[in-house]
Formats: C-alpha cells, structure tokens, sequence
C-alpha cells in the first residue's frame, strides 16, 4: 500500500489574520510545512492555492514548503492539501470572528469572494456561487434557531477546491423506446455514474430514469484520463453534454427528412427542440416529442449515436461554506 498510494501528509501550520473593528480583513499571511516523504511531491501547493480561496483579502502571502523526510512517500487524498490547509484558516476566521464579537458568517459575508477577484496565486475567479451560498445559510431556519440543552454548539467554515479537465469521451446511443445508453471511461467514484447520467438527461431534456449509464474498459471508449474527484463529473460530464447536443443535432435532421417537401423546404436549422420536443418553427403544427423520434429511426435512416470528446480548461468555482450543529459527549 505504500509503494503504491502512500500516506496523507502530515502538515505543521501557522496563520494570521488581521482585520478592522467593522470585520474588514486587511490582511492575512501563513507558512505551511507538509511532509512529502522520501521524495518531494507533497501537495502543498495545492493546499496554498486552497486556503484564502474563499474570501477576497486586498494582502495576502502564503509560504509553502515540501518537506522531505525519512518516510514514505505521501498521496493524495480528497482535496489533496486543503483540507489541511482550510483547517488552519477556517480556525484562525472563527477566533477572528469571536475577538470582534461578530457571527462567523457574517464574517465570511463581509469578506467573501466574488467573480472577477483575484486568487491568492493571481488567478481571478469566474463566475462563482460563494455569496450566495453564504447568503443562503444566513437565512435558513437552522442557523436562527437558538440552541437548546447543554454541550451544544453550531460550527461554521467555508471551503474551496478547483476542478481539472484533461481529455474525456462519451457515446451515447438512442433507443427505440426513448431512452438511451450512456457510454462513458470514467471508473465510478461516489456517484459519478449517477451525476454524469444526470447532465445528459438535462441536456436531452429527458427525464433522468430513461439514461443508462455503463462504465466500460479502454478498448471500449475513445480516451478517457484518470478517474479523479476534481475532474470526472467535470470533463465527462462536460462530454456527456457534449455528446447530447450531437444526438439533439441529428435528431433534428432526422425530423427535418420527415417534414420536408417540394412544397414546404425544411432543413435541421428550420426545427427547433425545447421541453423534450421537435417543433418546425414554419409550421409549428409539425412537432414530434424525443421518444417519437426515437421510435421512427428505424424509418428515417437507423440507429442513430451521439459522440463527444473535450479536454476542458480552466478550473471551477469556489465549493459553499459548510455549517453544521454538534453535541459534545
């Protein structure tokens, strides 16, 4: 197991944070130390692109280091590196918070980030959810509802982590009776079956029980890179997607073959698809729900498969906090 995994990272760090009287962070700065083992590799620099993520701090520097040291050599483990590193800040915004006598989403809420501010590595956000969910949490019933009882407490934190595309392939393959095969390379890790089968039920505008997916082997499916949390539901969902919008496309022509005339042209542009029907958009009597078309492939030119492969760039947005209640025992 250690010649082929290798233990998470043991990790020594310190963080300040310095802030005015109104909440307004000014200023934060933190060294981190993680163990990589007998070779260097350990995921610091993920874990100091992850721990200021959340917020929008005008200064900011983080100092990390790879430690090498006489043990095995480290791997990565869910977020490799941010959690670590969100424990450390998380921790420091709380303490924070109570120094100021401030809710510790307030908090958050008056220094969270937004699309456009700049990463503590320089990259600027997208588009990104972070305030909303803030907002979101501060307005639920469970977070006003006053605790009761001894030992009882309410934890907040807020978290980040990005996505990475590399290369992905989907086919999907229509049915007679509607629904469709989704055939993707992307082992399934806690649902990814499940939420990539989700996108493309979306972009067919089919309902999520008529997607089949299956996993195959790599003699099976154009290429597909490693199986990875930051990267699955996101580069193969994104081919899923893909994929679907290449089934709506021939399905479009083929509705298109089936109205067309001497008298009345019609071509694929001419047919529009929107809540799971086909519509001639000159003649909107002339429409056809996604199972119709799928029961008369046989007729108008056989089986009909979408395809897609992507290799998508960039990264996601910021993940929402996270709040929960707890009881000491």
């Amino acid at each position: 197991e250690f010649d082929a995994t290798g233990p998470t990272p043991g990790s020594n760090m310190w963080v300040k944070i310095g802030a005015k009287n109104d909440g307004t962070v000014v200023a934060a700065e933190a060294v981190m130390k993680f163990e990589a083992g007998a070779y260097p590799g350990s995921p610091v620099t993920a874990g100091a692109m992850c721990m200021f993520a959340p917020y929008a701090f005008p200064n900011m520097q983080v100092d990390g280091y790879d430690v090498v040291l006489n043990k095995p050599k480290t791997g990565a483990y869910r977020a490799p590196g941010a959690p670590n590193a969100s424990f450390a800040s998380e921790t420091v915004m709380d303490e924070l918070a109570e120094k100021l006598g401030m809710d510790p989403l307030e908090l958050r809420r008056i220094n969270g980030t937004k699309e456009g501010e700049r990463q503590v590595h320089g990259v600027a956000f997208p588009r990104i959810g972070y305030m909303e969910t803030v907002h979101a949490a501060l307005e639920h019933e469970h977070y006003a509802t006053p605790l009761t009882g001894p030992n009882r407490g309410r934890g907040v934190a807020s978290g980040f982590w990005f996505n990475v595309g590399f290369q992905s392939s989907v086919v999907i393959n229509v049915n007679s009776d509607g629904t469709v095969n989704l055939i993707e390379g992307s082992t399934d890790i806690g649902g990814t079956r499940a939420s990539i089968a989700m996108q493309a039920a979306e972009a067919l505008e089919i309902p999520y029980e008529d997607v089949k997916p299956r996993v195959v082997n790599t003699d099976s499916i154009g290429y597909t890179d490693v199986t990875g949390g930051s990267r699955t539901t996101f580069a193969t969902g994104y081919a899923a997607h893909d994929a679907a919008q290449d089934v709506i496309a021939q399905m479009k022509g083929r509705c298109a073959g089936s109205w067309n005339s001497d008298e009345a042209p019609v071509t694929a542009d001419d047919v529009d698809y929107s809540d799971g029907t086909f519509v001639n958009k000159k003649n909107a009597e002339q429409s056809m729900t996604f199972k119709e078309v799928a029961a008369s492939l046989p007729r108008t030119g056989g089986p009909l498969t979408g395809s897609a492969t992507v290799q998508p760039r960039g990264v996601g947005g910021a993940l929402p906090p996270m709040w929960w209640m707890w009881k000491s025992t």
